[in-house]
């Protein structure tokens, strides 16, 4: 089972296969970010996209750190 989304630019698609997995590629890139959430079937599709969304958030954060410097 899979479906797409998108959150604050980014795309993500979500896969279930022994759990709930997460790719999240940035805006205009062909490349999906390193860090993947995963969860398992028990704790929901909710959490899976929550955790997606937290990804995103992290990343943005730390672009914004990066440009500080």
């Amino acid at each position: 089972m899979r479906f797409c989304d998108e959150y604050r630019g980014y795309r993500i698609r979500y896969r279930r296969r022994r759990g709930w997995v997460a790719n999240i590629w940035p805006p205009q890139s062909l490349f999906p970010l390193r860090e993947i959430p995963h969860i398992t079937d028990a704790e929901g599709k909710a959490l899976i996209e929550r955790r997606a969304r937290e990804v995103i958030d992290a990343h943005i954060d730390s672009l914004k750190d990066l440009r500080r410097l």
